[in-house]
């Protein structure tokens, strides 16, 4: 087992962030975006309508995943790249796709 880690930049304690609300399969979901200074994408923040659910803890699980990813240098649009869709262009076939395509839209909006 390697025990080295790839370097992570820590986020400012007073950061710019910014929320959404999600619809996927008849469910919402709120999403809130932490970014660095110069406007990169540094933290996500998940969560479903039901406090506790299964789906509530694998969201919360899966952005801080995809925000160690962000703060070791890993882009959005890698991580987009990455994830299933439905078809070749169809939609994202996960709440999880869904967050980081927004993600990497807010990135390549380039976000001040």
């Amino acid at each position: 087992m390697n025990d080295t880690a790839p370097h992570r930049e820590r986020l400012p304690n007073r950061r710019r962030a910014e929320s959404r609300t999600f619809e996927f399969n008849n469910q919402f979901f709120e999403v809130g975006y932490g970014f660095y200074e110069n406007g990169r994408p540094g933290e996500v923040f998940a969560r479903s309508t039901k406090p506790g659910s299964q789906i509530d803890t694998l969201l919360d699980d899966a952005g801080t995943i995809v925000s160690v990813a962000l703060q070791s240098g890993i882009s959005p649009l890698a991580l987009a790249k990455s994830l299933g869709r439905t078809g070749p262009d169809g939609p994202r076939s996960s709440i999880l796709g869904c967050i980081i395509d927004a993600l990497a839209d807010l990135e390549a909006g380039g976000v001040q």
